[in-house]
């Protein structure tokens, strides 16, 4: 039985942001699935949705895990409660130079000929590297 959650308010559940669509949840699962502008397609158990563990630092970082998933597999990343703690710590120590080979691949991905313009919102795609926030990624893509 899968219920979607009533409300044009609905918020993500790593980023807080409206949801363009309520997130579902599906009972013989136990699993939250959500579409984020921000976070791309995830799911995520219901323990891992409760955990205490989940603090504004280890919630950015899952962020980054399953946009970067998403982007790069093309399938919704799975969070599960005994998995948070890697997929944070995974994205925590990007240095600058990896951030840029992500970004790069990203545009590789997004670009089906060179010189094509791969359209960017800093509010949302700050994820598709691991930034703090919308500023770094600006940084980045505004340095040649």
């Amino acid at each position: 039985m899968v219920n979607e959650k009533p409300g044009a308010e609905d918020p993500c559940n790593l980023c807080g942001q409206p949801l363009p669509k309520a997130h579902e949840l599906d009972w013989t699962t136990d699993q939250y699935s959500a579409r984020c502008l921000t976070c791309g397609p995830y799911r995520m158990t219901f323990q891992a949705s409760m955990s205490p563990l989940r603090g504004p630092e280890g919630n950015f970082w899952l962020r980054a895990a399953a946009r970067q998933h998403w982007e790069s597999t093309g399938t919704p990343l799975m969070i599960a409660l005994e998995d948070m703690d890697r997929l944070a710590d995974e994205h925590a120590g990007t240095s600058v130079a990896q951030n840029v080979n992500k970004l790069l691949n990203y545009f590789v991905r997004h670009s089906p000929r060179p010189g094509t313009e791969v359209p960017l919102t800093p509010a949302h795609d700050y994820t598709i590297v691991d930034a703090t926030g919308p500023e770094e990624l600006q940084f980045y893509t505004s340095h040649p």
